[in-house]
């Protein structure tokens, strides 16, 4: 999944779509369909990518560790 980056007290952090849910009280599954919606992000099999218009807002993609774990 792409993360959004947003400022908070002056630092920028990357937020994934479980936390930016957790925020505003959605489903991760549901943001990903309005950040999607909004051209942000596409679906390319099971995962989430930002678009140019996304990394252009600060999106970049999540990378996966080699145990399959998520990093940021």
């Amino acid at each position: 999944m792409a993360l959004p980056t947003v400022r908070l007290g002056g630092e920028r952090m990357m937020l994934a779509a479980a936390k930016l849910g957790d925020r505003l009280e959605l489903p991760s599954q549901r943001v990903n369909l309005l950040l999607a919606e909004l051209g942000w992000i596409e679906r390319k099999g099971s995962n989430w990518y930002p678009t140019p218009q996304g990394q252009a807002l600060g999106a970049r993609p999540r990378s996966r560790s080699t145990n399959g774990t998520n990093s940021t």
